[in-house]
């Protein structure tokens, strides 16, 4: 290991080291609590999430009293049940209280107690937490129970106790968790082979609810793909594009387009794929062979794989506390009703935005070098697909077979579906009502 990677590594440890024996050196005007309580109510009310769950990790690192300490989980709880899109079980191993607040709040902590003592394999003080966890009622204990059955191949027990929990009177304050039920529950069925199930959970349901996730789309496509839907999973990938997700560029899609141009021998579709992620990426993939500085290619943060998790985490916290700062400053200006402790926010925002940068950085380089050699790795499955689609064009086992007729008798199907079609120019998208995007590509492996 060389020196650079050796004072890395040391400069990560102390500062993980710092962070958890860190009470609270901060300038002396925002020690008091009750400011911070203040900034953490007008936070929530206003919705502004990322920067509430950075106030509430704050007041349970700076203070000691349970009150607060309670109010800053029970915000935390709040943002979760909303939807925050990351992890917050860390969040619990330092807790020490006994709340009193009510049920959900009462069993989300405890219940998160007894879950990351599991997970640290302190198993008896697990059982003394979940045990003060409504085990019937509950709906995350119950999803912890259903998620361990699904990760032991169990899929049949696991889908009864998330049925179990869609059973349950859950309120609009669960929707989120409402949809990740669902969305696991619909992720099983397609593990079973059950396409047309899992389908009718995403557009009966997921992709009918707002805020739509986005890998929704990308689920529903690969769903579409297996039921050999290829021209309607080809709309649900535009709908991935062409709605407001530009934040992140999911390099999956790709891999399905082009199965789905091999299902259906379109050489020229092929080949337009290849050459559109060229020009997309091919800065990249020709500058790795020129030797360029990896660092020197813009835009590898934006993209979201298993290889850049960490990164991807800060770098997209460090953005939403950018634009909710924005969003308090407009409303300070427009506003003059609308009162914030502003010089608390700022100093909160200033040394958060800090960290998630410096957080950042620890993963940059590693991030970015492995998301470079997914991107080769795609490019070169990219161009030799090309040759395949080629000769799946030209497969003595299908070139014979007669071609499909399209259906164009607007009559429901045994699916209770309409499948009306109309023509269309070759690779045209379309959109339905409810703002869907079709397309109607022919099977090009059958004779003509």
């Amino acid at each position: 290991m060389n020196i650079k990677k050796t004072v890395l590594y040391l400069s990560i440890f102390l500062s993980i080291t710092v962070n958890a024996q860190w009470k609270g050196e901060i300038p002396e005007n925002f020690v008091d609590a009750e400011r911070w309580e203040k900034l953490l109510d007008k936070l929530i009310d206003n919705k502004m999430y990322y920067s509430a769950m950075a106030a509430s990790q704050r007041i349970l690192t700076l203070f000691t009293e349970l009150s607060i300490k309670e109010k800053a989980y029970k915000s935390i709880i709040t943002i979760t049940d909303e939807g925050y899109p990351f992890q917050v079980r860390n969040l619990y191993i330092s807790g020490d209280i006994d709340p009193k607040m009510g049920f959900n709040i009462i069993n989300n902590y405890n219940f998160y107690k007894g879950y990351v003592n599991e997970k640290k394999g302190l198993h008896k003080w697990a059982e003394h937490y979940f045990s003060k966890v409504d085990k019937e009622r509950f709906h995350k204990y119950l999803f912890y129970q259903a998620i361990n059955l699904y990760q032991e191949n169990k899929l049949y027990d696991s889908l009864q106790i998330l049925k179990k929990i869609l059973r349950l009177d859950l309120g609009v304050e669960h929707t989120a968790f409402i949809k990740k039920t669902a969305r696991t529950m619909a992720r099983i069925y397609f593990e079973l082979g059950d396409f047309q199930v899992a389908l009718d959970i995403y557009m009966n349901f997921l992709l009918k609810t707002n805020p739509i996730k986005d890998t929704d789309w990308l689920e529903t496509a690969w769903t579409l793909y297996h039921l050999k839907y290829y021209n309607r999973a080809l709309g649900m990938l535009y709908n991935l594009e062409s709605k407001t997700f530009s934040e992140v560029v999911y390099l999956e899609k790709f891999i399905l387009r082009a199965l789905i141009y091999r299902e259906l021998c379109q050489t020229e579709l092929m080949n337009g794929l290849a050459d559109s992620f060229m020009k997309k990426f091919g800065y990249i993939v020709d500058g790795l062979k020129v030797g360029k500085d990896i660092n020197s290619f813009d835009g590898i943060s934006g993209l979201l794989s298993e290889q850049n998790k960490d990164y991807f985490q800060y770098s997209y916290l460090y953005k939403k506390l950018s634009e909710e700062e924005t969003q308090i400053k407009r409303k300070m200006e427009e506003n003059l009703d609308f009162s914030i402790d502003s010089e608390l926010f700022d100093y909160l925002i200033s040394t958060e935005k800090n960290f998630l940068q410096e957080n950042a950085k620890m993963f940059e380089e590693a991030s970015k070098r492995e998301t470079v050699k997914y991107l080769v790795l795609l490019y070169e499955n990219l161009r030799f697909l090309k040759y395949d689609v080629v000769l799946e064009k030209f497969n003595p086992n299908t070139v014979f077979m007669e071609k499909e007729e399209a259906n164009l008798n607007p009559e429901k199907d045994k699916k209770g579906v309409f499948s009306f079609y109309w023509p269309q120019q070759k690779g045209i998208f379309w959109s339905d009502e409810r703002k869907f995007y079709k397309t109607w590509l022919n099977d090009q492996c059958r004779s003509e």
